[in-house]
């Protein structure tokens, strides 16, 4: 998908955030975001900011879809 299309799909209202938007995240606050997901006991991501030490770090929880509401916040730790 070209990337003016995917930021146009990315405006609409409903639309949920993706693994580009979560590491925008990590970049923009330099904050480490972990996932923890329904999709089972080993699915667990770690995005970390790209070019610096993160100084907090913020556990959210994954449902997969139609599980409800698709992320929310777990815990948020300053380091």
């Amino acid at each position: 998908m070209p990337w003016s299309q995917y930021l146009i799909s990315m405006a609409q209202n409903g639309t949920y955030g993706d693994q580009i938007t979560l590491q925008a995240v990590a970049n923009l606050f330099n904050v480490e975001i972990v996932i923890i997901s329904t999709l089972g006991p080993n699915a667990k991501t770690v995005i970390s900011p790209q070019f610096s030490t993160p100084f907090a770090s913020l556990t959210l929880g994954h449902f997969a879809e139609d599980q409800g509401i698709h992320y929310v916040c777990l815990t948020v730790t300053v380091q």
